[in-house]
């Protein structure tokens, strides 16, 4: 329900545009019963929402690139991967790093001319690097430094260039070197429990969970062994999983997975500010109430980007600030981002009072859980003179274990 305009205390009226991605996503959601209804389900899971809720940093493969996937295995596999798998997996890595150089020298050249945004300098700075050394480690720390957005396009770019000619060297790569793929897995596992603050069994719990309940995950590559003295066994499976015997001795098969998520979910994880975002859109939206998201006052010079507002249909507006942080922080990291995190919600709150624009109430919304201590900071906030101007309106912080109330409160007290 789209909300083209707000009016002040004196009658005059403001049209809003929404420049983001927001709106489009929201529409993607509001056409796909699946998506709304994997939505209104994970809104009372907390354990969902804590892993999903995880920052881009936490969720990607790879640095720079914003493509989340996760990563089973076992608890009981207890094998020396590198032993049990591939004597030779450094020779197989750097025959693959050959390999990889040159199809780079090739198109390399052309794809950071198609990056308008590089400067030149840069471009020379890259090809030197990564003509240098282990080209799978030198690219990534050749990139670390570009702007995030720079650094996925580029790295988009590439994957295009080769894409037909990089896929058998890559599967040669991953079928001659399992130690790899598994150690490769365990670090994206190790991301997410990690900064999840959960342990290894709560996580394999949840991971059944997304495949077989919320069906939103679905297996990529797939990789069984036996630990058994005897000869080696081993193979892979694409795109299914198996429950399976070992040929030889009868053993159950341990395996490992590398998941992805099914399109209409990643693009959530993927949008702007992540699931957070898009779970608190579709909240907002059950409400029935008039909303926009990424909003500007069309015509007014330096106004700042609120993430919604909502109609309150009393003459009164709701302001939502909605922030998706990396969770493997320490408590004074926390503690740091809620106060930048308010700071921006009390600018949006005088931006809009300086054109008399009545604010009912604001919400700032985070992808932590909103737990005591996190509490206690923001009360202590709350009797500061720089943020006193947030006690004259309704206040909300609002964690992920406490958004699913957003859409009761919301439409309850509009």
């Amino acid at each position: 329900m789209e909300l083209d305009e707000v009016v002040n205390k004196n009658g005059e009226i403001f049209n809003l545009i929404s420049k983001g991605e927001s709106l489009n996503i929201f529409k993607e959601i509001d056409e796909s019963i699946e998506t709304k209804t994997f939505l209104k389900l994970i809104k009372n899971d907390l354990d969902i929402l804590n892993l999903l809720t995880n920052h881009r940093s936490n969720m990607s493969i790879i640095d720079g690139l914003n493509f989340p996937m996760l990563f089973s295995i076992d608890i009981n596999a207890q094998t020396d991967f590198k032993k049990h798998f591939d004597e030779l997996a450094e020779m197989n890595i750097a025959k693959t790093d050959q390999e990889l150089k040159q199809l780079f020298k090739k198109v390399l050249p052309d794809v950071l001319e198609k990056i308008s945004k590089l400067p030149t300098k840069t471009k020379v700075n890259l090809l030197a690097q990564t003509r240098r050394g282990n080209l799978l480690n030198s690219f990534p720390k050749a990139i670390e430094n570009l702007k995030p957005e720079t650094r996925e396009e580029l790295l988009k770019e590439g994957a295009n260039s080769i894409a037909g000619e990089i896929i058998p060297t890559v599967l040669s790569f991953v079928e001659t070197s399992k130690s790899w793929f598994i150690n490769f897995g365990l670090e994206i596992r190790k991301n997410i429990i990690n900064a999840s603050n959960i342990d290894e069994k709560k996580y394999e719990e949840i991971i059944k969970k997304l495949e077989n309940h919320y069906h939103v995950i679905d297996p990529f590559i797939s990789l069984y062994w036996c630990e058994k003295e005897h000869e080696p066994i081993s193979f892979y499976t694409i795109g299914s999983r198996m429950e399976g015997k070992c040929p030889i001795c009868g053993s159950d098969l341990l395996k490992c997975t590398l998941y992805h998520f099914k399109p209409n979910i990643i693009k959530l994880l993927r949008a702007n500010e992540g699931l957070i975002k898009c779970l608190t859109m579709f909240l907002v939206d059950e409400s029935g109430l008039l909303w926009l998201p990424d909003v500007y006052l069309e015509g007014i010079k330096g106004d700042t980007e609120k993430d919604i507002v909502i109609d309150t249909e009393n003459g009164k507006y709701i302001l939502i600030e909605v922030k998706n942080y990396a969770k493997d922080q320490t408590s004074r990291g926390k503690k740091q981002n809620i106060d930048k995190m308010m700071s921006k919600t009390l600018n949006h709150l005088r931006k809009y009072k300086e054109h008399d624009i009545d604010i009912e109430k604001v919400y700032s919304v985070f992808n932590y859980c909103y737990d005591k201590s996190l509490q206690a900071h923001v009360k202590r906030n709350l009797k500061t003179p720089k943020f006193s101007d947030l006690n004259l309106i309704e206040y909300n912080v609002v964690g992920i274990d406490t958004l699913k109330n957003m859409k009761v409160e919301i439409a309850s007290k509009g």
